[in-house]
């Protein structure tokens, strides 16, 4: 059996509950990357130096509600903590508790 496939039949067998968090993360990572496409354009420089879409994916996955907890995902620093920390912790607050996120 090819990888591929393998990987096709562990997504049929998650729970209903996975695919809720997965439906959750997606949305919270779109929402990030709209605000950091505007973020970007304001600031005059590419999308990638405000954050990368694996950092993106970490915040929306962790959710973190803290900047120590910001810090721990993936391509975060201080740098990023202390331009968009409170931004990006309530946004990530407000899409984790929406019914529509």
């Amino acid at each position: 059996m090819d990888a591929a496939h393998s990987f096709g039949e562990q997504l049929l067998d998650l729970s209903p509950e996975a695919w809720r968090a997965i439906g959750k993360a997606w949305s919270i990572v779109q929402h990030l990357r709209t605000w950091r496409r505007t973020e970007a354009a304001s600031r005059g420089v590419p999308a990638y130096v405000v954050a990368n879409d694996r950092a993106l994916a970490d915040i929306a996955t962790r959710r973190p509600a803290t900047s120590a907890g910001l810090l721990d995902c993936s391509g975060v620093g201080r740098t990023f903590v202390e331009r968009y920390g409170a931004t990006v912790i309530e946004m990530v607050a407000a899409r984790a508790t929406s019914r529509t996120a």
